[in-house]
């Protein structure tokens, strides 16, 4: 039993084993992010995290064994104390950093645009190629950080290596020393993986619309790519050369201004200062739009046009209380950036060469109706700028002062962005353009042959062109909120799936190839009925239009296309990255037949799990398990040809029972969902690419007709 002087050492001292424990739970909070499901960047951060959670345990432990707490030495008793009070702060803190982890997980922050996310910033920012991590959460924001120095709140160099066993004198040389002892610990394979030296520097994107897949508004994520290019500087861009100049003689300006005011030195202290920082950060706001533009281009404004027609900010000012752009003159400078620009890039310039497609010159009417309208308003908002009243506070006349200084910086913002992303790297159109906006409008995902992420800013843009010209009219005209909710979520379905396969890791698919027949031969193969051949199957894939026009309809379109995938009276189908499987305590039951809205909202819900898995790894069903998966390609049938799903005889042998539902209707669009069973002894793994099922096609003795074509809730789906 304790004794009372126990009693009395307890009460003083905080308990060294109760913070060993936490930080051992730490370690094992931190090893639930794993390879298996979550981002590289995720990993590499946990890394960090891990390696100094384990250093810490390690420390508690060594406290906590040799008996220092209980020590006759106050002095060692009392350094124990207070290292054991700072190992718990930092637990505490690392803690949160965990939840800031999970929160990168596939099911709350696509992969795609995590993948994106990176490349994006690896292709534009500057300097030394950061780590970077997307985040959902209920607001935008941002941080760019040098790691070390946030990590400064977490820990010093005197609690992690009070002995100096660790050579170096600053804390990024304990850190450094804290990784490698980690790596030693677990391998040369886990260095050659996470690298020799911890991360530097990292970016966090918080979007508050990324676990609603709302992916046209994804181009806002470049917004926040601006300011992370912008605060890496030192001082940042924005605060630098005539803008600095400039900003400082507003300062000046409004010092000599309110000194003549009889004002408090203290009060005036506090006016000039709340006035340039509202300056700086509508001047930071605006450079990070400027630079999104430069990197996106018309989806970028687009979206953020859209975006801001649904906050209450005011219109008709120049900057808002918060510091940020008013509304009307925020798209003013951006618009203007994305109209200015001359040459090869120039969007203006490329519709005007590209004026026989019918989008072009409703894209113009587009861009010309909105710099109308800005101009309009930023004239009349310029115009309540230089007027002055002999009434006005001197509040309001220092806001005035702010806002001339602003409009007075914007021409330097432009230069300093063109300085960031050269004209050379600025985005640009291509042909394919519209192409991407045609296959939209056929209900196919934007992505052609070849693409990657470099793509990524041709479909947004297409993606936004298809929205304003055809996207919003198909949504007014049909008859119910939920078709009209369905229309565009289907869009956004699309655009998803192609960011998606831009994510993957390698060349994915290639150009249908022209299939050389007469036009007598042609007829021939449409009036072919039953099961086609592999050259007929590949005259249907070939029937593609030209680029911007509808596409034949004997075409069966397939994205991505792998030539080698047909066969003699088939096509073979590859494994897509996610997984549906089935959670049982949380379902009591579901009846097979219902159609009522709460049964399937259960089963959509707490009835199942979504599982990404990366290309890289695999997936394991076990013996009499059912799992959902589906097709890495999106179909899009013809009216007058359907498929049946047929299991590989390779693969059926070793169990695995594919696509119990195995009919594919004429006129379907999307991924096909394969329901997969294991009716073997032994778990089977599955990796995403592998030939997982063949399709056999088979024409119809007459097309179906339109409003037979299956249009519900599955229509253009991507996942299971």
């Amino acid at each position: 039993m304790i004794n009372k002087n126990q009693i009395s050492q307890f009460i003083k001292s905080p308990s060294i084993g109760a913070v060993a424990y936490e930080a051992r739970m730490l370690v094992d909070r931190l090893r639930l992010i794993t390879d298996q499901e979550y981002p590289p960047e995720a990993q590499k951060i946990r890394e960090q995290l891990l390696s100094i959670s384990e250093h810490v345990r390690d420390e508690l432990e060594r406290l906590l064994l040799s008996g220092e707490m209980v020590t006759s030495d106050e002095m060692l008793k009392e350094d124990a104390e207070v290292r054991a009070l700072r190992f718990a702060k930092a637990v505490r803190e690392l803690f949160s950093y965990v939840r800031y982890l999970r929160a990168s997980s596939p099911n709350q922050s696509p992969p795609a645009i995590q993948a994106t996310w990176t490349h994006l910033t690896n292709q534009f920012f500057p300097f030394e190629e950061p780590l970077c991590l997307v985040r959902p959460q209920w607001e935008y924001n941002f941080k760019y950080i040098s790691f070390a120095s946030y990590l400064k709140i977490v820990a010093s160099r005197a609690l992690l290596d009070p002995d100096e066993k660790i050579t170096g004198p600053k804390l990024d040389d304990v850190l450094d020393g804290i990784w490698n002892n980690r790596m030693k610990r677990c391998g040369d394979d886990h260095e050659r993986r996470y690298g020799p030296t911890p991360p530097k520097f990292v970016s966090v994107v918080s979007f508050a619309s990324l676990d609603t897949h709302d992916t046209l508004l994804y181009p806002l994520l470049a917004h926040e790519l601006g300011h992370f290019i912008d605060l890496s500087g030192t001082p940042p861009f924005h605060i630098e050369g005539l803008v600095k100049t400039k900003v400082n003689e507003m300062r000046i300006n409004a010092r000599q201004f309110l000194a003549g005011k009889g004002i408090e030195p203290g009060r005036v202290d506090e006016f000039v200062s709340d006035l340039v920082e509202t300056v700086l950060v509508c001047i930071g706001e605006l450079l990070a739009d400027l630079i999104a533009i430069r990197v996106l281009g018309f989806s970028f404004f687009s979206a953020l046009s859209e975006f801001l027609k649904t906050i209450n900010a005011k219109k008709f000012s120049i900057v808002t209380e918060s510091g940020h752009p008013g509304v009307n003159f925020r798209l003013w400078v951006s618009l203007s950036e994305l109209l200015n620009e001359s040459g090869e890039n120039s969007i203006v310039d490329f519709l005007e060469r590209n004026s026989g497609m019918s989008e072009s010159e409703l894209l113009l009417h587009y861009l010309n109706e909105w710099n109308k309208d800005l101009e309009a308003a930023v004239t009349q908002i310029k115009t309540g700028v230089e007027s002055s009243h002999n009434s006005d506070s001197p509040e309001r006349k220092l806001r005035r002062l702010g806002e001339r200084t602003i409009i007075n910086v914007v021409d330097d913002l432009r230069r300093i962005a063109s300085s960031i992303i050269p004209n050379a790297k600025r985005v640009a159109l291509s042909k394919s353009f519209f192409n991407r906006i045609a296959r939209l409008r056929n209900d196919v995902p934007p992505y052609l042959p070849n693409d990657d992420e470099r793509s990524f800013p041709e479909i947004m843009s297409a993606a936004w062109a298809y929205q304003i010209l055809h996207g919003e009219e198909k949504e007014r005209q049909l008859p119910s909120l939920k078709e009209k909710f369905h229309e565009y979520n289907k869009t956004c379905m699309l655009i998803l799936k192609s960011t998606e396969l831009l994510a993957l890791p390698k060349k994915l698919s290639d150009p249908p190839l022209a299939i050389d027949v007469h036009a007598e031969d042609a007829d021939d193969y449409l009036k072919l009925k039953g099961v086609l051949s592999g050259s007929a199957l590949r005259y249907r894939i070939s029937q593609v239009g030209l680029e911007g026009e509808e596409h034949s309809e004997a075409h069966l379109d397939i994205v991505p296309y792998f030539q080698d995938s047909v066969k003699g009276g088939s096509l073979d189908v590859h494994l897509g990255n996610w997984f549906v499987v089935a959670k049982r305590a949380k379902v009591s039951n579901l009846p097979v037949q219902t159609k009522e809205d709460s049964d399937q909202l259960s089963y959509k819900t707490i009835g199942r799990e979504e599982i990404f898995v990366r290309s890289d790894d695999h997936f394991l069903i076990h013996p009499g398990d059912l799992v959902l998966g589906s097709t890495l390609e999106f179909f899009a049938f013809p009216k007058d040809l359907m498929a049946f799903v047929e299991g590989r005889s390779g693969i059926g042998r070793k169990g695995l029972i594919v696509a119990t539902a195995t009919q594919v209707a004429p006129g379907f669009h999307g991924v096909i969902v394969l329901e997969l069973v294991n009716a073997g002894t032994v778990p089977l793994e599955l990796k995403p690419g592998d030939r997982i099922a063949q399709l056999v096609f088979q024409t119809m003795t007459d097309p179906v007709s339109k409003n037979d074509i299956y249009k519900g809730d599955y229509y253009c789906q991507i996942r299971p």
